[in-house]
């Protein structure tokens, strides 16, 4: 009976890590997923920028 309870314990406790180390991965992820579309989002604005920029500048060379 001391065996099972002591082993239903470690397997709590490794459950408990388990979903501590998903709920951390999950944090992680939705982190890394934002900061990328953030990222995405910057480099198209950017380059929606040097294009507007070049195509004013090739406007006004003419």
């Amino acid at each position: 009976m001391i065996i099972m309870v002591s082993q239903s314990n470690g397997l709590n406790k490794f459950l408990d890590s388990c979903c501590s180390l998903c709920f951390i991965a999950s944090i992680s992820y939705r982190v890394a997923l934002t900061f990328l579309v953030v990222a995405m989002t910057f480099f198209l604005a950017f380059s929606q920028l040097i294009l507007l920029h070049c195509w004013f500048s090739s406007l006004s060379s003419d």
